[in-house]
């Protein structure tokens, strides 16, 4: 994300940031947050960049210092995902040992700017958070601490309480749709990324995985197979997806997938995309894509309970066929 972008983007982080650089207030610790189609990682990094950008303003892209980031040369940051499962007690002591006060003050260049990103920071446990919380309150001097969430009613107080919170807008889904099209992903693909996460990085990683492809695969058979008959459209979920995907990524990507195509039914959305005469020509049935919606979105917060893929699936069928449980 460039400097441009990140003004159209992040209007109001751009103005924030742009003012804590020109004041010299730059705060000890962010927590940005927002809904899943917000572009954490990008926006978090943008402001990593910035912090060290010899404008002394918003990262200008051209300078050393944001040559050296972008081509990841980055002695003073760490980043931590958090997206792909629980931060653990090992992750928070890497990053205490990296940034402790003896560390910071055998550092030779003082001028630079420290920081570090935690990704999906609801994903830190009690007993890991109590591990960080001085850290956070007590900084080495000139770090910055830059977490993300997309649920920040799970990010503990305590953490909460020791940042300055900002608020991300979500990136529209047609311009996401758009985005990854001319990065040269189908429109399937397309139509399913968009409403998985706001940055882009991420976003085309997904893209690439055999499992997602395959994944979107049966949704699009399924969405075919819908739009001839609810009886098609069963025996699509019976075969296609209940024989073919495997693994709770597969399962969670399919039912996160249809929920979304289901919901657009519903309010009519994602008429920009490959599936809008589908979409329109249902926009009777939004009692039945309601009910498909819950059934779906209730899988996937129950993933973890090891739920039965064919069980929901055939759930979803009698929905479709309008038959009592």
């Amino acid at each position: 994300m460039d400097r441009d972008e990140f003004i159209k983007l992040e209007p109001r982080l751009a103005t924030i940031l742009q003012n804590a650089m020109e004041n010299k207030r730059i705060s000890q610790a962010y927590l940005l947050f927002g809904s899943p189609r917000c572009p954490f990682e990008e926006a978090s990094l943008f402001i990593a960049q910035t912090l060290n950008c010899e404008s002394g303003s918003l990262a200008c892209g051209k300078c050393d210092s944001c040559k050296r980031f972008m081509a990841g040369v980055r002695p003073d940051f760490y980043l931590i995902d958090g997206r792909i499962g629980l931060i653990k007690k090992d992750d928070i002591i890497t990053l205490r040992d990296k940034y402790s006060m003896s560390s910071v003050e055998n550092k030779k260049v003082s001028s630079q700017r420290m920081s570090y990103v935690i990704l999906q920071a609801d994903n830190i446990l009690q007993k890991v958070a109590n591990a960080m919380l001085k850290f956070l309150e007590e900084p080495a001097p000139g770090l910055t601490a830059i977490l993300t969430t997309s649920n920040i009613e799970r990010v503990l107080p305590t953490i909460r309480s020791r940042c300055e919170e900002i608020r991300l807008e979500a990136i529209p889904r047609d311009y996401l749709y758009n985005k990854l099209i001319t990065d040269g992903f189908n429109h399937e693909n397309s139509y399913f990324l968009s409403d998985m996460s706001g940055d882009l990085n991420r976003l085309e990683s997904i893209g690439q995985d055999k499992d997602f492809l395959a994944t979107v695969l049966a949704l699009d058979k399924f969405i075919k197979a819908y739009d001839k008959s609810n009886k098609e459209a069963v025996f699509s979920l019976m075969n296609d997806a209940a024989d073919r995907l495997k693994g709770s990524t597969c399962y969670n990507w399919f039912y996160g997938g249809l929920s979304r195509y289901f919901k657009d039914i519903m309010v009519q959305d994602g008429q920009f995309s490959v599936y809008k005469d589908s979409i329109v020509k249902h926009s009777c049935d939004i009692e039945k894509a309601s009910k498909a919606s819950v059934l779906l979105d209730e899988s996937v917060k129950e993933s973890n309970a090891n739920m039965s893929f064919t069980g929901i699936l055939a759930r979803l069928g009698l929905i479709l066929l309008n038959v009592k449980e």
